[in-house]
């Protein structure tokens, strides 16, 4: 049995949490050898710490690997739908070469796979695979069988996670490697997910300070300064500021605490010429600024604390004060500083 590592690549078993191994890398025996408890465990290991891998397709090589081991198939790829017979290879595992983007043409996948309602396929006499160019490494026309799952992607994108075999024999999938494929094809389409996210922000974040239209935190800061109001203002500046993360923010509830109605309140504001919604919104916008840069608090908890009905409200009013986002703001004045 070949014993020599799948990835040189990958980070060592023990930097993934995995107790119940003690080589640097998984060896083909290593991964044959897991009963299904142990698959799924190091599946959900490798999803979950994927960030931790030098890139995607490192990360994708080792659920490949495992999923190749496990129905003891020849070669594994996650592919990227092109068209109706071309896909490109995103990543693989496999004793020989192949390299992410080769496209292959496979010409009958698309009217002899069978979906059921988990969108598992098995196409048996798998004759027609082709590469484009050609593979010196591994005769893809030796293929004769074919077994996978369609991943579920958002918008138009579609992705394979096939299997294929060089035995011309019939793939019967167990109900153990059933759910193991289903698992690997719902996981793989997080990761997939999630690096597209990614590089949306990444191409946002460019875009922003391509525009020239971002501030320094310093100017932002001037810009959420409390004002330093007397009489009336600075009263409700002081109530507001006492309240944050603690009681509600409501007109009703300021106005009460300071012993007024709420039209006498509104209107004692609007001879100073200013609303009680532009002071909520300062308030608001001082503390988020600073619980942004300073803490680890979670976006919807920063919500909750300014007392904003949900962070979707809040995340739109961020915006109006310094057109980020407030996720983008952090990332930016703090995980980029």
């Amino acid at each position: 049995m070949n014993e020599s590592p799948l990835v040189a690549d990958q980070p060592k078993i023990e930097e993934l949490g995995l107790p119940d191994f003690s080589p640097t890398q998984m060896s083909d025996g290593d991964l044959k050898s897991l009963d299904q408890s142990g698959s799924v465990q190091l599946l959900y290991r490798v999803l979950a710490n994927h960030n931790k891998f030098s890139s995607f397709s490192s990360a994708m090589k080792v659920v490949l690997a495992l999923g190749r081991a496990q129905f003891d198939a020849s070669i594994a790829m996650l592919l990227r739908q092109i068209s109706d017979e071309i896909f490109e290879i995103q990543a693989w595992s496999a004793e020989d070469t192949f390299f992410i983007g080769q496209h292959i043409a496979i010409s009958n996948l698309r009217s002899q796979r069978r979906f059921d309602e988990k969108r598992v396929f098995t196409v048996d006499d798998f004759a027609q695979v082709t590469s484009q160019p050609h593979s010196k490494a591994y005769n893809l026309e030796e293929i004769r069988a074919c077994f996978g799952a369609s991943l579920e992607l958002s918008g138009s994108e579609r992705g394979l996670l096939c299997f294929f075999d060089v035995r011309p024999r019939p793939l019967g999938i167990t109900q153990e490697n059933r759910l193991l494929l289903e698992l690997m094809a719902e996981g793989i389409a997080c990761m997939t997910e999630l690096q597209k996210a990614r590089a949306q922000r990444k191409t946002e974040d460019l875009a922003i300070f391509a525009s020239g239209s971002l501030k320094s935190l310093e100017e932002y800061k001037q810009l959420a300064d409390l004002p330093e109001g007397l009489g009336i203002s600075g009263k409700v500046v002081d109530v507001l500021k006492k309240r944050i993360g603690h009681a509600s923010l409501s007109i009703d509830n300021i106005a009460e605490e300071l012993n007024l109605s709420k039209r006498t309140l509104q209107r004692r504001l609007q001879q100073q010429g200013i609303s009680f919604a532009e002071l909520r919104d300062k308030v608001r916008f001082h503390f988020a600024i600073d619980i942004l840069v300073k803490q680890q608090t979670s976006i919807d908890r920063i919500s909750s604390t300014l007392d904003f009905s949900d962070r979707t409200s809040f995340t739109n009013a961020f915006k109006r004060w310094t057109g980020l986002s407030p996720s983008t703001f952090r990332k930016v004045f703090r995980d980029y500083a």
